[in-house]
């Protein structure tokens, strides 16, 4: 199956934002899947259709020669001269500088995410959206820094190391070398060492997954990129072999909630006629719908991503069973309703 065309820039991002030397095409092309498969004339054609694609949203991706490290503007010209040329992303430009925002200014920067969707001037509300995701891409990780809120989609933590992590679990999943990381869980509240073998790193809703066999657990797990800390690859250790079994095709495309992280549970979503072509969108053929009665079933194994959507969709689907998951959507949103409720007393202008 071909790499769909967003995975291949976000691995292009993450494998050039990884490097400290210029990465040269022939690199490129065979440590991305999705340039693999390419050769010649065909790989150039679509590496710069890429390139000019990422420029254009403003990612300051640049070409240097790989003898003196200098700047090249022309890469074909120089190639022409007998210059080896690489490419790198220039950090300095990518990154925004560090914003020094307190865990409740941060919420409250991530309720301006869904509003960003409902602006009727269609360039205002993209704008928004760009702003607001550079942002939270700065926002804090770790336990200090999560705020009682989870009203924002696609809420990315610690984006630089991220990228650092991913590059690593790139080359681990493609030569099967063994991970050693500390792994933060949010239902425990706790972080542990642990060994993985990975099988296949999966972006879904603006989120990276690594799909492998935990040792520590004794069976196959998700791990959440973000959450992962002092990753090393254990390049000594015998290479792992894949289970026959084990189909990654089966991960791709799929919602974070359909990934395997407990017993499965069937949810019971209420949607009114007015949000229900917004919402079948967003769920695709992860809901079975019952349009008369305006109901939704979902099949969900991980409920953590499911709620993150449930609350961010509020306003468009309630959930009706099973109860235990309604009161949680329900107390984050009522937590975040007091922590931003005017004071008594308070006078609100405007």
């Amino acid at each position: 199956m071909a790499q769909s065309k967003t995975t291949r820039l976000l691995d292009l991002i993450a494998l050039l934002l990884a490097r400290t030397v210029p990465v040269t095409k022939e690199r490129i092309r065979t440590g991305i899947p999705g340039y693999g498969e390419l050769e010649g004339e065909s790989f150039d054609r679509v590496f710069e259709r890429d390139k000019n694609e990422l420029r254009t949203l403003g990612i300051p991706l640049k070409a240097y020669a790989i003898a003196d490290r200098a700047e090249v503007s022309d890469p074909r010209a120089a190639a022409r001269l007998g210059k080896e040329c690489g490419y790198l992303i220039d950090r300095a430009e990518y990154f925004l500088p560090q914003l020094d925002f307190s865990v409740e200014e941060w919420a409250a920067i991530s309720l301006a995410g869904p509003a960003a969707a409902r602006l009727k001037d269609k360039d205002l509300s993209a704008a928004l959206h760009s702003l607001m995701q550079k942002v939270l891409c700065q926002r804090p990780a770790g336990a200090a820094a999560r705020p009682e809120v989870g009203l924002a989609p696609g809420q990315r933590a610690d984006t630089a190391a991220e990228s650092a992590n991913l590059a690593k679990l790139q080359e681990a999943v493609r030569d099967n070398i063994r991970c050693e990381f500390t792994y933060y869980t949010i239902k425990r509240d706790t972080a542990a060492k642990r060994q993985a073998d990975p099988y296949v790193l999966v972006y879904n809703g603006g989120i990276w997954y690594l799909i492998g066999h935990c040792h520590l657990r004794g069976d196959d797990r998700m791990f959440k990129v973000s959450r992962i800390s002092g990753l090393k690859l254990l390049r000594s250790a015998p290479r792992f072999t894949i289970p026959g079994g084990f189909d990654k095709k089966q991960f791709l495309g799929r919602k974070a909630w359909q990934f395997a992280a407990g017993p499965p549970q069937e949810v019971v979503l209420e949607v009114p006629p007015e949000h229900r072509w917004l919402v079948k969108h967003e769920l695709q053929d992860s809901a079975v719908w019952d349009d008369k009665k305006g109901i939704a079933r979902i099949m969900v194994r991980n409920p953590d991503p499911f709620v993150r959507w449930a609350c961010a969709n509020w306003d468009r689907a309630r959930i009706n069973a099973p109860r235990e998951l309604a009161r949680l959507v329900e107390q984050r949103v009522e937590r975040t309703r007091a922590r931003y409720a005017p004071a008594a007393g308070t006078v609100r202008h405007g």
